[in-house]
């Protein structure tokens, strides 16, 4: 689903934890979606593709985006996230390209990102 640089507004529903075989999911740039990331976006297992950049996100990225063992792309900078960094996220092995720029996170970067044997970008 490519929803990028439109107008949306709101959050991401939680219902979209239906959406079992979905492999890209792209909302990038809708400046007025935000709130929390629903951590039921953990459970969209088949998910190789995830940019939620350029939107108003807040709080913390949510451990279960550990469970998404094919995501290959995750971008979720420029958006006003928090907190620690989840350790889990280092069960995301087939990671190649990894976007926390432009937050506010804090404390150590994991030491389980290690895992991410795959990573060729991380900005």
């Amino acid at each position: 689903i490519l929803l990028g640089n439109n107008q949306f507004s709101g959050s991401i529903p939680e219902e979209i934890q239906f959406c079992k075989l979905l492999q890209d999911l792209s909302v990038e740039a809708n400046h007025d979606l935000g709130g929390i990331i629903p951590a039921v976006l953990g459970q969209l297992t088949s998910l190789v593709f995830l940019n939620l950049s350029t939107c108003g996100f807040k709080g913390p990225l949510p451990a279960s985006f550990g469970n998404l063992e094919k995501l290959k792309f995750l971008d979720v900078s420029f958006n006003n996230l928090d907190g620690a960094l989840p350790k889990e996220l280092g069960n995301a092995t087939s990671l190649t390209t990894l976007g926390l720029a432009y937050n506010e996170f804090d404390g150590f970067i994991p030491s389980e990102f290690g895992s991410l044997t795959n990573l060729k970008e991380l900005v």
